[in-house]
């Protein structure tokens, strides 16, 4: 059975980046299902293009289907990124429209499906050396679990939690968290300082220092999903992380 990846192409720039990151994911699952979300007819060559080149290139099994979304980008992401497996939508950028900002909330808050924030400059393979930022709580394991598909196929897991400076040594120190353990993931353990910098900093410079090329995380919002106020940590790796990071609320 074929993974459905919903790509969201909403700037002629990043279409192809985009695409590439739903090739990579069929290379890691064997076969997908790209349905690509086109905000301009103009978009749709591009996808075409991509789509007959890219079956041999990543060596897996493609389909390609284009749906004109112009002008219910919003609507068509959250009605069909809740049948897909994984949406891979843009990073952020300061200056997108209202429209662009309430496109990428939807499809990280209301889908309640995976998505892979895919940087404007990233263009390379992903999902072989993998840092999973986490703590025991629900938002970490929601993404863990979709993305043991690509854990057990990389070559090393970097599994990082923090510890704040100076707090008093806890009962049960940390450890790789049991969902690794039970589905053979070898990780290694990074322990991170919270508090002397923004956890965001050090968890990416972390990240960056063990080579990784894909980032798991969990993604955390105060208030009402269609207001979101983003946590600290996934607002920072939002604004700056340079390789895809696969989330999940």
């Amino acid at each position: 059975m074929a993974d459905v990846i919903l790509v969201v192409l909403d700037r002629p720039e990043a279409a192809a980046g985009l695409l590439a990151a739903a090739g990579c994911i069929a290379r890691l699952t064997g076969s997908a299902r790209v349905k690509a979300l086109a905000a301009d007819p103009a978009l749709r060559p591009i996808a075409e293009c991509w789509a007959s080149e890219a079956g041999q290139a990543v060596q897996a099994a493609l389909s390609l289907d284009v749906v004109d979304a112009a002008g219910r980008l919003t609507e068509a992401v959250e009605q069909r990124g809740r049948r897909a497996d994984i949406v891979v939508v843009s990073q952020p950028l300061p200056d997108d429209s209202k429209q662009a900002r309430e496109t990428f909330r939807t499809a990280l808050f209301q889908t309640e499906r995976p998505v892979l924030v895919v940087p404007p400059a990233w263009g390379s393979a992903f999902g072989r050396r993998v840092a999973i930022a986490w703590r025991d709580d629900e938002r970490a394991i929601k993404a863990v679990m979709p993305a043991l598909r690509f854990l057990g196929h990389a070559d090393a897991v970097h599994l990082m939690t923090g510890v704040r400076a100076g707090a008093a040594k806890p009962a049960i120190p940390p450890a790789v968290p049991s969902v690794l353990i039970e589905h053979g993931i070898n990780a290694d353990l990074h322990v991170l300082p919270i508090g002397a910098a923004p956890f965001g900093e050090t968890l990416l410079a972390a990240a960056q220092a063990v080579g990784a090329d894909m980032l798991v995380m969990g993604a955390y919002a105060h208030g009402k999903l269609r207001d979101a106020i983003l946590g600290g940590l996934t607002r920072h790796v939002l604004s700056h992380a340079t390789l895809p990071a696969f989330m999940r609320h």
